[in-house]
C-alpha cells in the first residue's frame, strides 16, 4: 500500500492539527452521546411514572406488595405475567451445517433483533423443513412481546410486527385480554429488576420462569388504554431527540474522517 509521505516536519504539523482537531470532534461527539444516555433514562422514567402511577396525581395509593413498584393507584390490581398472557413460549437454534436450514420463507428473530420498538424485518430466514424437524420451533403470529434472556441485548423488549419463530434466547409472550401496549411498557418498565434478578456473571441469564413470574400493576382496561397513548405520544417525542442526536454523531464520525483524509493527503493546507 502506498501511502502519501510529506517531510518530517509537515508530519509533525499535520499530527499536531489533527490530534487538536480530531480531540474536539471526539468531545463533541461524547457530548451528544451522553445526552443520548439521559434522553434514554429519562424515557424509561416517563414509563415507569406512567404505568405503576398512572395519569391522574392525584389518586389515593396503596402499597403494592411488589419490590420494584412500591405504591400503585388504590383501585388498581397486580397479577403475574404467566396469568396475563394465554401464550408464552421461546424456540431454538437449528443446526448451521445444514446450509439449506436458513434458506427459507420463514422469518427467524434472535435477541440481536429485539431493538427495544417495533421489529418490522429480521436478518435471518429458515425453511419450512426446519420447521418440521424441530420441535421447539413454532411461528408465533404477530403481534407479540419478545423479550432477550440472555446475551448483549439482554433485557431489550420489542413489539414484533412480523410473523415468525425465534431462538431459545427470546421469549415470546403473546394472546391477552388486556390491553397489549400497556403491557409492552409494563415489562418496559420492569426491565432494569429484570436484569437485576438475572443469574450469571459474565452473561447474565433471565430465565423464563422469572419473566413468568414477574407481576405488573394493572389498572381498569380504559386507563390501560389512556396510559398507552399517553406513552405512544411521549415516546415518539423521545425518541425523535434521540434520533437527531444519532444523526448529528454520524455526521461529526464523517466529518472526522474526510477531515483525516483531506489532512494525510495535501487537500487541506494545515498551519
Amino acid at each position: 500500500m502506498k501511502l502519501p509521505f510529506p517531510v518530517l516536519h509537515e508530519q509533525q504539523a499535520i499530527a499536531d492539527y489533527l490530534d487538536r482537531r480530531c480531540s474536539e470532534i471526539d468531545e463533541l461527539i461524547a457530548l451528544q452521546e451522553e445526552m443520548i444516555t439521559k434522553l434514554q433514562s429519562y424515557k424509561q422514567s416517563v414509563i415507569t411514572e406512567a404505568v405503576t402511577r398512572g395519569l391522574d396525581k392525584n389518586v389515593p395509593l396503596k402499597d403494592s406488595d411488589i419490590d420494584w413498584i412500591g405504591k400503585i393507584p388504590e383501585h388498581w390490581s397486580r397479577n403475574k405475567i404467566v396469568r396475563l398472557f394465554s401464550i408464552i413460549g421461546s424456540g431454538t437454534t437449528p443446526k448451521s451445517n445444514k446450509e439449506d436450514n436458513y434458506i427459507g420463507s420463514i422469518n427467524w428473530i434472535q435477541s440481536g433483533d429485539i431493538n427495544g420498538g417495533y421489529i418490522e424485518n429480521c436478518k435471518n430466514t429458515i425453511s419450512k423443513t426446519v420447521l418440521k424437524e424441530y420441535s421447539a420451533l413454532k411461528i408465533y403470529k404477530a403481534p407479540f412481546i419478545i423479550v432477550a434472556m440472555y446475551g448483549a441485548s439482554v433485557g431489550n423488549i420489542s413489539i414484533s410486527k412480523i410473523d415468525g419463530c425465534v431462538n431459545q434466547a427470546c421469549c415470546v409472550m403473546n394472546d391477552t385480554e388486556q390491553n397489549f401496549r400497556y403491557l409492552f411498557y409494563s415489562i418496559i418498565s420492569v426491565k432494569n429488576y429484570l436484569i437485576y434478578k438475572a443469574e450469571g456473571g459474565g452473561q447474565p441469564n433471565i430465565s423464563q420462569d422469572k419473566i413468568k413470574n414477574t407481576w405488573l400493576p394493572i389498572p381498569p382496561l380504559a386507563e390501560q388504554q389512556a396510559i398507552a397513548d399517553y406513552l405512544d405520544q411521549r415516546c415518539s417525542e423521545i425518541d425523535e431527540l434521540i434520533a437527531l442526536k444519532q444523526q448529528k454523531i454520524e455526521k461529526l464520525k464523517e466529518y472526522k474522517k474526510s477531515l483525516i483524509f483531506e489532512c494525510v493527503t495535501g487537500k487541506r493546507k494545515v498551519s
